[in-house]
């Protein structure tokens, strides 16, 4: 790219030394040498940053001046994104830098830090967690930071592990067996062991395909073979396994022991039982209580969740290598190839198999949707759980799409939901959306996620 290319207003040459200047928006003017190179990197860093924030913060439709005198820098991954986060901030009188600057950044939005993150933070630097923001916006107010702040949760978990483990290696060993870094190395792993089972093809034995031997040459409908494959709370359901004596209680995995050991601690998963007191994963346990004051907390086992989620990519191998790994407890499975290959048109018999091997080898029960694509078997999976299976065939699809509300589409987040509500006003389902043509659908969301939404219309 141009180094130049940056810049939006022409050229201002010295009549005296031939030097040029450039003016970015309303930024203070850059010096560049007589060939229009930057002096050094820290002045072209500056013209960077310059034209970043006027891009960011010009066209916007202020909503409000709730954020004003805020500006964030968003630190890794966060629920929502970044991008939502930069919108919500801007639109609501607050700046969003691409960089962190020092003494200008108010605060850093993070989920999560790694240990170099953390070990680099500056005394001034304030780590706050995207809740924050989504709940200022909810209830209108700029919240207190003092619940929301990350740092301040990492040092009270960091405190606890030190009681329990020698100072040099607990930080380290909290961050390699965090959470969101199990999470993430997991589904990678999964996605390396199918790639490696699949380079061993020739060799490769599908040793419970003997176990549909019943359904070969069964009706059905042809058209609805993808399966997505979804665990029902999953570490929930491997701490039961140590602790059947707690099954049917409402429970949660945390590292918290108590509401007052530690109580912002992140709730990891929850039981079905605990979700009827609107105890949600990603509350912070001191909420969880004071919703239901008999909650069970249970220890993360993380080398069991690693054992059990190769077991269960190991079972689904044995009937099909059609596999798309989604993370350690959630795949996708295209069983077009196992049914065409055994003439089976019963895909619900086939689906049932497999959750019942998985059952009996896991002692956990697993949900799935099957449907004509990835998208509809996913909103079919929501139908089966828990501990169920729901099918859409193709004839089915417009009618089941109807009333599923649009926030609830995989990929549409705020962002999203507030571009249908300027273009469209306030639709709520499907149903509404299937009266928008595909090419303002494309043309509204991008590539991506405009071609899942026209599968829907």
């Amino acid at each position: 790219m141009d180094e130049n290319s940056a810049f939006d207003d022409p050229d201002e040459p010295s009549t005296s030394t031939g030097i040029t200047r450039k003016r970015v928006s309303d930024g203070p003017e850059i010096v560049l040498g007589e060939k229009g190179e930057f002096p050094n990197f820290g002045h072209y860093m500056d013209a960077k940053v310059q034209k970043l924030m006027h891009q960011v913060h010009s066209n916007v439709t202020k909503k409000s001046d709730l954020f004003n005198g805020i500006s964030i820098f968003v630190n890794g991954y966060t629920l929502p994104p970044a991008a939502e986060l930069k919108k919500i901030v801007v639109e609501n009188g607050g700046e969003y830098h691409h960089y962190y600057k020092l003494g200008r950044t108010t605060y850093m939005i993070a989920m999560n830090l790694a240990k170099s993150k953390l070990d680099s933070l500056r005394k001034e630097e304030i780590v706050v967690h995207p809740k924050w923001i989504m709940n200022s916006l909810q209830q209108g107010l700029l919240l207190p930071i003092h619940p929301y702040l990350l740092t301040k949760q990492l040092e009270l978990t960091q405190n606890v592990l030190r009681t329990h483990a020698n100072p040099e290696t607990s930080a380290s060993r909290f961050y390699e067996r965090s959470r969101l870094h199990l999470i993430s190395t997991l589904a990678q792993e999964m996605k390396e062991y199918i790639a490696e089972l699949r380079s061993k093809m020739d060799t490769h034995e599908f040793v419970s395909r003997s176990k549909l031997c019943h359904l070969s040459g069964s009706k059905g409908d042809h058209s609805a073979f993808i399966c997505h494959l979804d665990m029902d709370c999953f570490f929930v359901s491997i701490g039961l396994r140590m602790r059947p004596d707690l099954v049917g209680k409402p429970l949660v995995i945390t590292h918290s022991r108590s509401a007052s050991d530690h109580g912002k601690a992140e709730i990891a998963s929850c039981s079905y039982e605990a979700r009827k007191f609107n105890i949600k994963n990603g509350m912070w346990i001191s909420d969880a209580y004071n919703l239901c004051p008999d909650l069970v907390c249970l220890p993360y086992q993380f080398e069991e969740y690693r054992a059990s989620s190769k077991r269960l990519y190991s079972i689904v191998s044995k009937y099909t290598l059609d596999i798309k790994a989604v993370s350690c407890d959630e795949m996708y499975v295209d069983l077009s190839g196992l049914c065409e290959e055994l003439q089976i048109g019963d895909v619900m018999g086939v689906v049932n198999e497999i959750r019942k091997e998985i059952f009996d080898e896991l002692n956990c029960n697993a949900s799935a949707g099957i449907g004509p694509n990835m998208l509809i078997a996913r909103l079919a999976t929501k139908k089966a759980k828990p501990n169920g299976q729901f099918m859409v065939t193709s004839s089915e699809v417009s009618n089941f799409i109807r009333p599923v509300a649009i926030k609830d589409l995989p990929g549409v987040g705020y962002s999203s939901l507030h571009k249908i509500k300027e273009a469209f006003g306030n639709m709520m389902t499907c149903e509404e959306l299937q009266s928008v043509f595909c090419s303002t659908l494309q043309a509204l969301f991008g590539t991506k996620l405009g071609a899942k939404v026209e599968i829907i219309v």
